[in-house]
């Protein structure tokens, strides 16, 4: 049966941030493709325009799209990406869901002091640059749409009953290791776990996204 692989990124992000990922699923001839979220890949002024609702509503077309060609459509979705897959999981008759750090507890103040102070010693910054850019980057109105699909989501996940992976970096400073455990326990179909104590939040762009790709292909 033919089956489509969807990739929905995350928070004003972009295909990039799965690039990595998609690259390893077409090379090994599977048929994968983008979901790009309404707003996103545009500016700024252009996203804060949009409402969650829209998000879910683009990756709603893909999903009906990929079902004209596709016997079976997989989802996964990175980050974000994971809330509004969600949506569709309640919608779709989804064969597989995979779930890679999707918030559900965000900001790890523990691991982000610790960061700085480690900045602070080495006077490299790094860390406190980035966090900088992730708190002013953003529209505020589009924080306050991710908020509400974020608890929107929450009441949907003892829904899901197709086979899901929920994968999540302990590295992760933007969303808590919890979340994995909060997703696992609310879904009610055949469900695997696994963390990390490597990687970061963009984990395809980081040391352990090879493992990452191939815990991904050993479940699909």
């Amino acid at each position: 049966m033919k089956t489509a692989y969807l990739l929905i990124h995350g928070l004003a992000g972009s295909r990039k941030e799965l690039s990595y990922l998609f690259e390893k699923l077409r090379a090994q001839g599977l048929d994968a493709s983008y979901v790009i979220l309404k707003g996103h890949e545009q500016s700024n002024k252009v996203l804060s325009r949009t409402t969650y609702q829209e998000w879910i509503s683009s990756a709603h077309e893909s999903v009906a799209k990929a079902f004209e060609t596709h016997e079976k459509v997989v989802l996964i979705g990175f980050s974000m990406g994971g809330l509004v897959a969600s949506h569709l999981c309640n919608e779709f008759d989804i064969d597989k869901m995979i779930f890679v750090n999707t918030p559900i507890y965000f900001w790890d103040m523990k691991k982000i002091s610790g960061n700085i102070v480690n900045d602070l010693k080495s006077r490299s910054f790094h860390h406190v640059k980035r966090y900088f850019t992730a708190s002013t980057d953003k529209p505020f109105r589009t924080l306050l749409q991710f908020v509400m699909l974020l608890n929107k989501t929450k009441k949907l996940m003892t829904r899901i009953k197709c086979d899901a992976l929920v994968l999540q970096s302990k590295k992760d400073d933007t969303v808590k290791a919890s979340s994995a455990d909060y997703i696992f326990a609310s879904l009610n179909g055949k469900k695997q776990l696994k963390f990390y104590d490597g990687g970061s939040h963009q984990i395809f762009e980081s040391e352990i996204k090879d493992q990452v790709c191939e815990d991904i292909l050993s479940f699909l």
